[in-house]
Parts: structure tokens; sequence; C-alpha cells
């Protein structure tokens, strides 16, 4: 599957082992789309629903029960959401350094 991230376009493989849900692990995000709901309407049509889900590689849930429309639609909001997450720990990880810059003299 074709997404968009950080102004490039990726091709992430669907490693499960329906169609019906989505299941990667892309360098340490997990990522899930999987059947929600079937909406049903008066003209006897239904469409599916999906929730997709993202774990970060530290273990914490950074998108958690999203419904979309698609299984594409999905797995970029997942996307949308860890390149945001990627600039949090960037973040965090910047701050440490500068606390760890600030003690060094003391351990």
């Amino acid at each position: 599957m074709r997404i968009k991230f950080r102004n490039k376009t990726l091709d992430i493989k669907n490693e499960s082992n329906t169609k019906k849900e989505f299941t990667a692990i892309w360098n340490g995000y997990t990522i899930e789309v999987t059947p929600y709901n079937t909406q049903y309407f008066s003209d006897a049509s239904r469409k599916l629903k999906y929730e997709a889900y993202c774990v970060n590689p530290l273990g914490l849930w950074i998108c958690d029960c999203v419904t979309c429309n698609t299984i594409s639609e999905g797995v970029q909001m997942c996307f949308d959401i860890i390149s945001s997450d990627i600039d949090d720990l960037k973040s965090n990880y910047d701050e440490i350094g500068e606390c760890l810059e600030m003690v060094k003299d003391y351990i």
C-alpha cells in the first residue's frame, strides 16, 4: 500500500493474512487497521467502517481507535500521527540531552 509520509511516498506491505485487515510493523511502529462496524442505509446498501491503531517503538499507543472509511485512509491517518510522534520524541530526546549536559560535571 502506498502512503504519503513527510513529502515522500512509502510502499508499506500488509502482513495480515486477509485483505479485510491491515497489519504492518514499520521502523518499530505497529500499525493495525481492522473492521469495526457495518453501516446500513435505507436503500439496503451497507458500508464497512474500520478502526486504526498504532503503537510506537516505546510501546505507547499513539493512535487508538480512530474510525475511518477505508483501510488506506486508516493507514494514512496512522502515518500522519507517526510523523507527529517522531517530532515529539525528538523534542523529548533533545531536552534530555540538554539536562544531561547541565549535570555531566556531577556524574
